[in-house]
């Protein structure tokens, strides 16, 4: 089947658009596709030349929609490049999708478009987080957002939730069945669950590993994590940082020796790094509409087999973490982390159990089947 795969493409050097969760999604997806023996093609809604994505070890071309930020131009841009683009697509396939990653404005132009020009194609939603889901898109571009989820729903063919929680406020949303929606969560990857299986028991040498990885934006609470670690009472330890952090926070603390700024690592170096530390923290701050987004992080937090510390995220409660794991402010996080030790020892079985849970429920081999069940049926 062709499958046209709408999403926002960039690389780790563009800060503004370049997302983590949302790379390693949509990769789980596409190679998901592409053993299933699909053909996906990838269109890029996002105002940054990247040419290629490589799956299978093999090379992919990302075909660019539009080239500027500006709001107005932008969604001029995309709707023409849709309309060429599908203009001389529409002789490529009779039996073809074109497939959604979020239901923004942005991307539901694209389909817009293409279902105009070939009103055959069939559509299908993967939704990661919901419209307004954070304060960023809330506003103007919230309502427009909850405009165009509302109208892709009703040409939907096939919707994909990251969760339960996620399909349930989507439901409400646009009024569709749950039963209509099939959950979609993120996998783990082969390599990490491989070094998670051997990995050395966490606090089994006299310095304590501290990890963070994923953005430095305000939301995400490192500036938080930070803070806490400077009040710690405890020496023998070292926090490190993985990710694009700003330059002035760098500066900040570049005389702290305790403090290890990692930059943008390799996805060895990352899955290495999270199955050899002893605490990993998710210091992620309130959401505005907790119930629209999922943590993809969490899932490789707790599956790590390190002491997971978080905020209750959304998400959180599924995954059958003790309470010891959770914290509300810094204050808290401090506390836990100057006794990070006595906490394993007193949930060591509850965590080896969830991390166990989490391994084997986010496996690529469930995502893969699926997929597989969903497009057999549209």
């Amino acid at each position: 089947m062709k499958i046209f795969y709408v999403a926002a493409f960039a690389d780790q050097a563009d800060a503004a658009w370049f997302s983590l969760g949302r790379m390693r999604k949509v990769q789980q997806v596409a190679s998901a596709l592409i053993s299933l023996e699909h053909k996906p093609e990838f269109l890029n809604i996002a105002p940054f030349c990247i040419k290629a994505i490589h799956l299978f070890d093999t090379v992919w071309p990302v075909v660019r929609l539009c080239t500027v930020s500006f709001l107005p131009l932008r969604f001029l841009q995309l709707s023409y490049n849709s309309a060429l683009f599908f203009s001389i697509a529409s002789s490529r396939s009779s039996n073809a999708v074109i497939w959604l990653y979020n239901t923004r404005l942005a991307e539901s132009i694209v389909a817009f478009v293409a279902l105009m020009i070939r009103p055959q194609l069939r559509l299908v939603l993967q939704l990661e987080d919901l419209p307004a889901a954070r304060s960023a898109n809330d506003g103007l571009r919230g309502r427009l957002d909850r405009w165009s989820t509302t109208w892709m729903s009703r040409r939907a063919d096939c919707v994909f939730a990251v969760s339960e929680q996620v399909a349930r406020a989507y439901s409400n949303l646009v009024t569709v069945p749950t039963e209509n929606i099939t959950v979609l969560p993120p996998t783990l990857d082969p390599l990490f669950l491989k070094l998670a299986q051997v990995r050395n028991q966490p606090f089994s040498s006299s310095c304590v590993q501290i990890f963070y990885a994923g953005s430095f934006s305000e939301e995400k609470g490192v500036g938080d994590l930070i803070e806490a670690f400077l009040a710690m009472r405890s020496l023998n330890c070292k926090l490190l940082l993985a990710g694009s952090a700003p330059e002035t926070l760098i500066q900040a603390h570049r005389l702290n020796t305790s403090i290890h700024f990692l930059g943008i690592v390799s996805n060895q170096e990352l899955f290495r790094l999270y199955t050899s530390v002893d605490v990993v923290v998710n210091p992620h701050r309130s959401i505005l509409n907790p119930d629209h987004v999922f943590p993809f992080k969490l899932i490789e937090t707790v599956a790590s087999g390190a002491l997971p510390l978080t905020t209750p995220v959304p998400g959180a409660e599924d995954l059958g973490l003790p309470l010891e794991c959770f914290f509300h402010d810094v204050k808290g996080l401090t506390s836990k982390l100057d006794y990070a030790s006595t906490l394993w020892k007193v949930t060591r079985r509850s965590i080896e159990t969830a991390s166990q849970f989490c391994r084997r429920r986010y496996s690529f081999e469930n995502l893969k089947a699926t997929v597989d069940r969903a497009l057999t049926h549209i």
